[in-house]
């Protein structure tokens, strides 16, 4: 589930976020490398199994803060104190706008080559400067012990709709880390690594 937008299911998010961590993208193969083919076939696969967990795990949570409206307003309480956070970051409510006005309009666009590359520029550095001010917030001990205690809540009321919860977001953590060891796989050494001699 790709995870951590500031929308009504973001502590959500952030509570899969932190439990597996998500998965985006479309896997891509270096051309003319053998195997990849076969390669690219399993990491598809792991991405669409870790998708399919994640689609399972969201609707367990959309239930379980839709039966609990306790849960729902600590949600909203952590979201709001969270972005509080990540405007003292550097992330201010203008940017956040700024954010969410060029993701909405260039994906309506469809493909990011009908996007002026000043857009796309500024989107790239609104992103990285979200994602820093997001990581920073994150480490404040007040919103640690707020964030565990509503996950821990969260994930009790999950159980509360199916008893199998924690199994699927225990599944969904290792696919995760099956999807990220076949990617690392895939890609190869990194740049710059030595490589053995050939006799």
């Amino acid at each position: 589930m790709p995870l951590t937008r500031m929308g009504p299911r973001f502590l959500a998010g952030l509570m899969m976020a932190a439990l597996a961590g998500p998965v985006v993208g479309q896997p891509s193969s270096p051309p003319g490398q053998p195997g990849s083919a076969a390669a690219s076939s399993k990491l598809e696969k792991a991405r669409q199994k870790a998708q399919s967990l994640q689609k399972k795990i969201g609707n367990l949570q959309s239930q379980a803060l839709e039966n609990n409206p306790d849960l729902r307003k600590r949600q909203e309480q952590l979201k709001q104190r969270v972005q509080k956070k990540m405007a003292e970051n550097g992330f201010s409510a203008d940017k956040q706008q700024r954010f969410k006005s060029l993701r909405g309009s260039l994906g309506q666009q469809g493909t990011a080559g009908k996007a002026s590359r000043e857009d796309m520029q500024d989107l790239r550095k609104l992103m990285k400067a979200r994602r820093k001010a997001q990581q920073q917030a994150m480490q404040d001990p007040g919103i640690q012990k707020a964030r565990q205690g509503f996950r821990d809540d969260l994930m009790a009321a999950m159980k509360e709709e199916d008893p199998k919860a924690p199994q699927l977001v225990s599944k969904l953590r290792k696919q995760v880390q099956e999807f990220r060891r076949l990617k690392r796989q895939q890609a190869g050494p990194p740049r710059g690594a030595s490589q053995p001699s050939q006799p």
